[in-house]
């Protein structure tokens, strides 16, 4: 790559999602979330880098709230990148 090239930004490579069955249903944990910007029980907004990651389903809470990652447990019907 020579000097003045930039290198393409994928914001996907800034954080990862990862989703798991637990007693609530199912548990996804956003690692590289910046902030929740919005929070119900039928949906969450999350920005990432760059991003947005919007969660959609039934009964949300957030369980784990730290180190830029937080971890949603409950019906998980729908993830969308915005």
């Amino acid at each position: 790559m020579q000097k003045n090239e930039r290198q393409p930004l994928s914001v996907f490579s800034d954080f990862h999602i990862d989703i798991d069955r637990c007693a609530r249903g199912m548990a996804l944990t956003v690692y590289g979330a910046r902030c929740v910007l919005d929070f119900n029980e039928s949906e969450c907004l999350l920005r990432v880098r760059g991003s947005k990651i919007q969660i959609a389903g039934g009964n949300l809470s957030i369980s784990v709230y730290e180190n830029n990652s937080i971890e949603i447990s409950g019906r998980i019907e729908r993830v969308s990148f915005l």
